[in-house]
């Protein structure tokens, strides 16, 4: 019997999964010959109802909208048809709407968003209801369950959000009429502008390029028109000619010639062209805005893409001109900038582009003969000294660091002294030295090999901490003047203990001496002569006190006059922040008010 149980659990469980994962949640269908197989194998097997309702649960906690949406109908088709069901899911039915309409949602929400949570709401509530027009009578539980629905308002879920939609199409409606309204309003005063420039730049044109077509030109045309009606043998006669005849057709546009007469008016072509391009841009932004609200404003968009071809039109014309390069800026290239100008005659020998002779400066000279004397080595060195500190830094920025003879010399073994011959004249007029020798001085080899550094200040000694650990020994560090553990290093003896409280202690002791004979003297002639009167200042005892700080502290915090003007100014900030965050609110308004 349980392996029956396992394997019909095994058989819904699969069927369910192939229903949930192929459910279409537009169409809310499921698959018709896999629903009817679990609808029959239900049927035939009462005992899996119990593990058939906990595996929906299961599915039912998934947080997908889908999945629960296609848990409920599935739950709808068997409450329907099976009364085993229905007895079995009225005993679960709180975890069943728990999960499925949110009647607590402080201890299980829904995972998904609002909207979906909506959705989710109103259709169990629909489900819920139906259940309840029909089998209320006789399932109690239903009843009560559809009570709780409506207490936490389940019922209104699915008419605000419909509310909501409704509210939203009506304001896009309303956006749609406003927009419309403007453009139409902004169409019409501009239009009879756009048609006035149309006309004037049509004019323009005629004027530049007239059309040279009489009424003898169109009768003409007529009639070679009817001639080319009729039948082909009946307009061929005797002469034929036997030449090819080539034709050229220029497909450039008129070519226009700036002058006197026709300058103001190419003008105004320009500024009609200007206006033109502007007015297209205008239209085409409206339209855009209108085909976004399209069935608001028909008449407006047929009218508005009339006009637009219009303008197209004659700004093909212009453009075929090329009236660019007959603006202001070629008419005034054209002419010389000296019209206005009165004509002054050139003066004689005036030569504008002579230039006095470059001169040499000597110091320069000099210093050009003085390099092309040096030998070639040198003055390849300076060259390339030269140009390497246009890649480098300059001399003047380098920094030179002075070095003794030791850095000199330095790994030299055999070195020579410097000789310095002894200077025996000093420039006096009447003494001078005894005899005159070439005496040589030679510095002492010692400074080629070592050098002697300086230290200024007083020489820092290195002591032992020897403080006592707690293990017995002592602390074995080494520093100048304090031990980061033990703070300053002082004098200890042997054990660790410091040398200068030996004093002090022995001091302690004679003070202790002198009081007991004190006291003794003090019980042989019974008078008290170690009591001294303690004058003790009222200041002093307040400055002491930790209360008297407190009240003189709540005196100026807790007085009348500073509660009140703080409490005002707390809450105007509440009542600021209220109405910053409620203000727009009905309620709020109503109330304030």
């Amino acid at each position: 019997m349980a392996a029956d149980q396992s394997i019909g659990l095994q058989i819904v469980r699969s069927h369910l999964r192939y229903l949930v994962k192929n459910f279409c949640l537009s169409t809310r269908k499921f698959d018709e010959v896999r629903l009817k197989e679990l609808k029959n194998f239900v049927r035939r097997n009462q005992p899996v109802i119990f593990n058939f309702i906990k595996e929906l649960l299961v599915f039912l906690k998934q947080p997908f909208v889908e999945i629960r949406i296609a848990v409920l109908l599935i739950c709808d088709e068997f409450f329907q048809r099976s009364h085993v069901f229905r007895l079995e899911l009225s005993n679960r039915l709180h975890d069943f709407l728990v999960l499925s309409a949110e009647i607590s949602p402080m201890q299980v929400s829904l995972p998904f968003s609002r909207k979906d949570s909506i959705i989710l709401k109103s259709e169990t509530f629909r489900i819920v209801k139906s259940w309840h027009e029909k089998f209320s009578a006789a399932y109690p539980k239903l009843q009560h369950s559809f009570a709780v629905l409506l207490a936490c308002g389940i019922d209104q879920s699915s008419t605000t959000h419909e509310t909501q939609e409704n509210e939203i199409n009506r304001r896009k409606r309303a956006k749609a009429r406003f927009v419309v309204a403007e453009i139409t309003k902004e169409f019409n005063d501009s239009r009879g502008d756009i048609m006035r420039c149309i006309r004037e730049t049509h004019c323009a044109l005629e004027l530049l390029v007239p059309k040279f077509e009489s009424e003898k030109s169109r009768t003409a045309n007529t009639v070679m028109k009817s001639l080319d009606d009729r039948p082909l043998l009946d307009t061929l006669h005797g002469y034929v000619s036997s030449d090819t005849i080539s034709i050229t057709i220029p497909l450039e546009a008129p070519v226009l010639t700036r002058n006197q007469a026709n300058e103001a008016l190419i003008d105004s072509l320009n500024d009609c062209l200007k206006m033109l391009r502007y007015f297209e841009n205008l239209i085409t932004k409206w339209l855009l805005k209108l085909t976004k609200y399209g069935c608001e404003g028909e008449m407006v968009i047929r009218d508005a893409i009339e006009t637009r071809a219009k303008l197209k039109s004659e700004i093909g014309k212009c453009e075929e001109l090329k009236l660019s390069k007959y603006s202001m800026r070629s008419r005034y290239s054209s002419d010389s900038d000296s019209d206005d100008f009165e004509d002054v005659p050139e003066k004689e020998g005036y030569e504008p582009n002579f230039k006095m002779p470059y001169e040499v400066p000597p110091y320069v000279m000099s210093r050009i003969e003085k390099q092309s004397q040096l030998p070639l080595t040198e003055h390849f060195v300076h060259g390339r000294d030269n140009g390497s500190s246009e890649v480098g830094p300059s001399k003047a920025n380098v920094p030179i660091l002075p070095f003794g003879l030791d850095l000199k010399y330095w790994g030299e073994r055999d070195i020579r002294p410097a000789e310095i011959p002894l200077n025996c004249y000093d420039c006096h007029p009447f003494w001078r030295a005894t005899k005159d020798s070439n005496e040589i001085v030679r510095d002492s080899v010692e400074v080629y090999h070592s050098r002697l550094i300086t230290y200024v200040g007083p020489k820092l000694t290195v002591q032992q901490c020897r403080a006592p650990r707690k293990d017995g020994s002592l602390c074995p560090r080494k520093e100048h003047r304090k031990c980061p553990i033990h703070g300053l290093i002082i004098e200890r003896d042997e054990m660790g203990y410091p040398v200068e409280q030996q004093p002090l202690v022995q001091k302690r002791s004679s003070a202790m001496m002198d009081n007991e004979f004190l006291k003794d003297i003090e019980r042989a002639i019974g008078v008290n002569l170690s009591d001294k009167t303690k004058y003790r200042s009222r200041r002093k005892d307040m400055m002491n006190d930790g209360s008297e700080v407190r009240r003189r502290l709540s005196t100026k915090l807790f007085n009348r006059r500073s509660l009140k003007r703080i409490s005002e100014t707390l809450d105007s900030i509440r009542k600021a922040k209220a109405a910053k965050n409620f203000q727009h609110q009905f309620n709020y308004a109503v109330s304030n008010h």
